[in-house]
């Protein structure tokens, strides 16, 4: 009998117009689990018969739709994020990597400094990451202050998350990409699907990609699911492991699977939440898409609309200290709050995800029973930041080269 264990191999290829592959090598997919699948809708015939009986049905749409389940690794998932979020990473230098000769560390005033204004241009609120310094303790994970404007000259640093010693460095690199939620055109891709061991092939076309669900549980891999929409599939016998009249395949990233046991960074309000951690999170982004059709188009849709995002974020936090309890207040205040999460991959590598204007949807306090905390458990909904102009921002830290 077939096995599912050696039946997930997934490619894909960007399309230069829906169905239509670009030029190139398909790219190999890692997933856990998961699959696309074709769901059709048939019309009943209702014509009355003296045999009681049901003269046919006739199919009349069709389309594709399922989800992927990944583990988050560094630059799998790029070229899905950005087509959900219709947007592409800005780089701080090459393959998002910058180096600076005359780096300097301030511990006291929690600032990096340089006196040629060599630094990147970063933004507000920013992720970066640090790498080669003379002092190793310099390196690591870094955000820009909410509150201060970064220059080309000083970065002044939010010390929840790093609070660095006096240091000058040599030949020092930051790291750091910026995706942000924007409007560009929809892209679509060919993603494929091979069973080895029947020498089958599933061929999903016009595919975009709908929504991103992300869970982060304490002791586990950060995972999740893009989700997909579709207009076409084929099924069939191929000889070949690629894409018919493509290049060769472009292998998976060996990257490691970022997790969340060590050198995880949760803020809310800029603010670590000490002993009010986190204890499990979700974070879900729907692009949702809709299915255009017109008559006479065939079985799958003519096109695909893109409405409003809608990103939201549920919480699980251990509740008692003066930064939980602020938290409460603000939903019976109706006021806004920022919340941003950072994990560092054992290469050293990093994603942040912020939301940088969230409003409280739900909040609740629970406890009270033998064996139990008392926890906040929090719900929150991205609206537009007037400061970045998006709901939700990833930042990618680590080179891409």
């Amino acid at each position: 009998m077939p096995a599912s264990s050696s039946a997930g191999i997934f490619r894909y290829l960007k399309e230069t117009t829906p169905g239509e592959i670009e030029t190139g090598g398909p790219q190999i997919y890692r997933v856990t689990d998961g699959t696309l699948s074709q769901t059709t809708e048939s019309s009943e015939d209702n014509e009355l018969r003296a045999d009681r009986g049901r003269g046919d049905t006739t199919l009349v749409s069709g389309s594709v739709n399922g989800p992927l389940s990944i583990n988050w690794s560094h630059k799998t998932h790029d070229d899905f994020l950005q087509s959900l979020l219709a947007s592409t990473y800005t780089e701080v230098g090459t393959d998002g990597v910058k180096t600076v000769s005359d780096m300097a560390f301030d511990g006291s005033a929690h600032t990096i400094t340089s006196g040629t204004a060599a630094l990147p241009s970063l933004e507000k609120g920013q992720w970066f990451q640090i790498s080669g310094a003379n002092t190793a303790a310099n390196d690591g994970i870094y955000k820009v202050s909410d509150s201060v404007a970064p220059t080309t000259s000083t970065i002044t640093l939010d010390t929840a998350v790093k609070d660095a010693t006096t240091d000058a460095a040599n030949s020092t690199t930051i790291s750091s990409a910026r995706l942000k939620q924007s409007n560009s055109a929809l892209e679509s891709y060919t993603i494929e699907r091979e069973m080895a061991d029947v020498s089958q092939f599933l061929t999903w076309k016009g595919v975009y990609v709908a929504s991103l669900n992300l869970n982060y549980s304490v002791g586990d891999k950060l995972n999740g699911a893009f989700n997909f929409i579709g207009t076409e599939t084929e099924e069939g016998p191929n000889t070949s492991s690629q894409f018919p009249g493509i290049g060769s395949e472009v292998a998976a990233t060996t990257s490691g699977y970022f997790n969340t046991v060590t050198n995880t960074h949760v803020l809310l309000d800029g603010t670590a939440m000490g002993e009010s951690c986190v204890e499990s999170l979700t974070i879900d982004v729907q692009g949702n898409l809709r299915e255009r059709r017109c008559l006479g188009g065939g079985l799958a849709a003519s096109s695909l609309g893109a409405d409003q995002f809608k990103i939201s974020t549920q919480a699980n936090i251990f509740f008692g200290t003066t930064a939980s309890a602020n938290l409460y207040k603000k939903k019976l205040a109706d006021s806004a709050l920022t919340f941003a999460v950072c994990l560092q991959d054992a290469d050293g590598n990093g994603v942040a995800v912020t939301l940088p204007r969230g409003k409280i949807s739900s909040a609740e306090i629970t406890g009270g029973a033998l064996g139990s905390d008392v926890m906040l458990n929090l719900s929150f909904d991205a609206v537009t930041s007037p400061d970045f102009s998006t709901m939700i921002i990833f930042d990618r830290l680590g080179s891409v080269a």
